[in-house]
């Protein structure tokens, strides 16, 4: 019996290759996008400096994974401001710090795209994953950033939404000084503390602090009641103000209905300025090409970190809800400010592709395909031919055929089961008598035709299946 488990660990997902092989066609379109609208990669390492990570965190401080060396005594050897490292629980912040750090280097606006994994200590459940990768846009301007690139993202995320034909998707908008200027209107703080008891008294013996935007982000998800009454317990605000708040906040209509609604309300400087910026936001949407029913205005949506500012997204697949946001993001306006003496504003997106793949696959709206990405497979007929299966093999991959040569000595039928358990949609048969007469014999596994094709003209014909 083996001693050491084999089975993955709760949250780390690993995908069979017919899964892996459509999550990285989705990688490749997603990458593609962001390449077309200019973006630049890079990678930044796994692990960071705790106080890096800590430093503009918000609530995910408490998920994330600290590291150290197994051989405590090598620790000592190592540099004292690096002994307290850590995995990266999002892109967002090492950027922040990479910017920094390559101030002088970079030329702003500056326009990167990361898709790397990243690393968050939180309950594994369904959808919901520890390791997962992040595939991130940012644009980061020097002092000011302009809203036409708050526009453009929703451009971007139209894009690659509309190629990877998960069906009909909305997106989702609001501005965060639209929510705070609510709060600050209707008198609401804009954090409360929730009390600590002592286990043996039950009197108070601290507190902990949170964002009250935090209630408004689990709204859609906890409901309206469970929110009031969160508001009352905890902000201790009256049922009049949460009322009032709510109204707002569920207010549903057109998107140029609802500008002209909250344009109409007047409810102070910061709440009008947000309004305004959204107002902008879906203009120049519209001219880059985002067609009005594939986007909103949610005066629900508030994104759980603490570091956004401005214009914030949320996008869902309409016939699958329950999936969550499958694309997200928003602006920050000082996120490097802890790194840097200087104003780096910033707007950006981020697609969860681990939970997204693992979602839309128990959803049935994608399906795994083959388990290779061979799309032909030469058998080996004979073994005096190997050499020609071998260069007949090297010119199809040339020609941008991925091809398979079946190596081992095995029976016949043993070679084209083994296609047809990995889906691989082409076989070819050549023996010495096909060889004489310069062709080969081309199945189509998918419904069973065979052609005779001549050798110097196979690639050309494999193009056309």
């Amino acid at each position: 019996m083996p001693s050491v488990s084999v089975s993955s660990i709760s949250g780390f997902k690993e995908f069979l290759p017919e899964e892996q092989i459509v999550l990285e066609r989705m990688k490749d379109i997603i990458r593609k996008h962001y390449t077309l609208f200019g973006f630049a990669p890079i990678e930044v390492a796994a692990v960071e400096r705790e106080q890096v990570l800590l430093s503009k965190g918000g609530e995910n401080t408490k998920q994330i994974y600290g590291i150290h060396l197994l051989d405590r005594a090598d620790q000592e050897h190592g540099e004292s401001a690096d002994k307290r490292l850590a995995l990266h629980f999002d892109l967002t912040v090492p950027l922040a710090r990479y910017v920094a750090q390559n101030y002088g280097k970079l030329d702003f606006p500056f326009r990167r795209y990361q898709i790397q994994k990243v690393w968050r200590g939180e309950r594994a459940q369904e959808g919901r994953f520890r390791e997962f990768y992040q595939c991130d846009i940012d644009v980061i301007g020097d002092g000011e950033l302009g809203l036409l690139h708050d526009a453009e993202m929703p451009a971007v995320i139209h894009g690659i939404f509309s190629e990877l034909q998960v069906g009909k998707f909305v997106i989702r908008l609001n501005n965060r000084k639209v929510l705070n200027g609510l709060l600050e209107h209707f008198r609401i703080p804009l954090q409360f503390t929730v009390p600590i008891e002592s286990e043996g008294t039950g009197e108070p013996i601290g507190g902990n602090t949170f964002n009250t935007l935090g209630l408004i982000d689990k709204m859609e998800k906890d409901g309206i009641e469970e929110t009031r009454r969160r508001f009352r317990d905890h902000v201790h605000v009256s049922d009049e103000q949460v009322s009032t708040l709510l109204a707002v906040l569920t207010f549903k209509d057109t998107t140029a209905a609802t500008l002209k609604w909250l344009q109409e309300q007047q409810c102070g400087e910061l709440f009008c300025q947000g309004v305004s910026e959204l107002a902008e936001v879906v203009g120049s949407m519209r001219a880059l090409g985002v067609p009005s029913e594939s986007f909103t205005i949610d005066l629900g949506i508030t994104r759980g970190l603490d570091y956004y500012t401005g214009t914030v997204y949320e996008t869902t697949l309409v016939n699958h809800e329950s999936i969550g946001s499958v694309c997200s993001g928003g602006r920050f306006d000082d996120l490097a400010s802890t790194f840097i003496d200087r104003k780096l504003p910033g707007v950006g997106i981020s697609i969860g592709l681990t939970r997204l793949f693992a979602s839309l696959q128990k959803h049935g709206v994608i399906q795994v395909g083959p388990k290779c990405p061979s799309k032909a497979i030469i058998f080996q007929m004979s073994p005096q031919l190997r050499e020609d299966y071998f260069a007949q093999a090297m010119a199809l991959r040339q020609a941008g055929i991925p091809t398979e040569v079946y190596l081992e000595d095995r029976k016949f039928d043993r070679q084209t089961k083994y296609a047809v358990k990995k889906r691989i949609p082409l076989g070819i048969f050549l023996d010495a008598a096909r060889k004489e007469k310069g062709v080969c014999t081309v199945r189509d596994f998918r419904n069973g035709d065979e052609q005779s094709v001549p050798l110097k003209d196979l690639a050309e014909y494999l193009h056309r299946k």
